[in-house]
């Protein structure tokens, strides 16, 4: 979440270039070209599924502070 939001007024697919591709964002139900600001919640943990089923990475836990 903290990549889609580090550059403002950017689209998707250019905020998360290097971590997901745009196949990836498309098959997360999410439109590239949207901006970070308008998504739901639960497109955010869409995309992150993706990122990790493409990543291969094990999912961690961060506590709530």
């Amino acid at each position: 979440m903290a990549a889609a939001f580090s550059k403002r007024r950017k689209t998707l697919r250019n905020a998360l270039m290097g971590l997901l591709d745009v196949e990836g964002i498309v098959a997360a139900g999410v439109d590239p070209g949207a901006r970070a600001e308008t998504l739901a919640p639960a497109r955010f943990a869409a995309l992150a599924s993706q990122w990790l089923a493409r990543s291969g990475d094990t999912p961690r836990v961060i506590p709530a502070e």
